[in-house]
C-alpha cells in the first residue's frame, strides 16, 4: 500500500455516527451511507447457529463454520473495498496502511463485531496479528478450554485473502471464553499454520505462536 494521501477526495469520516446508519422504521430496514442493507443479529442467534451445527454434525461443524465465515469475509471485503473507493476516490490498496487499518477497525466496530486492533508490524514477514476486545461469541460463551470463534477466524481469513490476492488462513491463539483479556488471531499462508501444527501440537501462547510462525519456512 502506498504511504500517501495524494489524490484522495476530501471527504469526512465514512463511519460518522450521525450518518453511517439510516434506520427506516416505517419499512423496518437499515442501510449504511453507501446504501448497503444492514441486518441486526443477536448473540443468541449466533450461539444457536453454532450450537445447532455442533449438535447435528459433531466435529464436522467446525470446518463448516470456518468455510461459512471465509465466504462471508470475502464478500464483506469486496463490499468494503468498493465503499472505500467510492468514498475516497482511490482504490483501497493504494491508500496508506494506517488509513486502511483505521477504516477497517471502524467498520468492525460500527457493525458490532467488537473493538479490533490490527498489528501490521510483521507484514513484511507474511504475518498479521489481530486483537479483538468484546468480540462477538467469545464474550458470550461460557468459559471453556478451547477457542470458540471459528466463524470469526474464517471471516478474517476470507477477508484478508481478498485483500492480499492470495489464499490465507487464520489461527485463533487466545479467546475471551478461555479467560483471556481479549481474543487474538494470526493470519498467514495455510502452509505455515499446517507446519506449525505438525511441529508443535501442544497449546502455545499468542507470542509463542507468532515467534514460531516467523521461524517457519514453507
Amino acid at each position: 500500500m502506498e504511504a500517501t494521501t495524494h489524490d484522495l477526495l476530501l471527504k469526512g469520516n465514512f463511519f460518522a455516527e450521525t450518518s453511517y446508519v439510516d434506520h427506516n422504521l416505517r419499512k423496518g430496514t437499515m442501510h449504511n451511507c453507501a446504501g448497503a442493507r444492514l441486518l441486526a443479529v443477536t448473540d443468541d442467534f449466533l450461539l444457536a447457529l453454532c450450537n445447532s451445527l455442533e449438535a447435528e454434525m459433531g466435529e464436522r461443524a467446525l470446518p463448516v463454520l470456518k468455510a461459512t465465515g471465509r465466504n462471508w469475509g470475502r464478500k464483506a471485503a469486496e463490499e468494503f473495498a468498493t465503499q472505500m473507493q467510492q468514498h475516497f476516490g482511490k482504490a483501497l490498496l493504494e491508500m496508506p496502511m494506517a488509513m486502511f487499518s483505521a477504516n477497517l477497525a471502524e467498520k468492525f466496530e460500527h457493525d458490532g463485531w467488537g473493538d479490533f486492533a490490527f498489528d501490521f508490524s510483521r507484514y513484511d514477514r507474511g504475518l498479521l496479528a489481530v486483537e479483538v476486545a468484546a468480540p462477538m461469541l467469545g464474550s458470550s460463551v461460557r468459559q471453556g478450554a478451547r477457542p470458540v470463534e471459528t466463524l470469526l477466524a474464517g471471516f478474517l481469513a476470507g477477508m484478508f485473502s481478498f485483500f492480499a490476492g492470495t489464499e490465507l488462513e487464520c489461527l485463533q491463539t487466545d479467546c475471551c471464553s478461555c479467560g483471556a483479556n481479549c481474543s487474538r488471531f494470526v493470519i498467514t499462508v495455510s502452509e505455515r499454520i499446517r507446519a506449525l501444527a505438525a511441529q508443535a501440537p501442544e497449546r502455545k501462547t499468542h507470542s509463542e505462536v507468532l515467534a514460531k510462525l516467523e521461524q517457519t519456512r514453507v
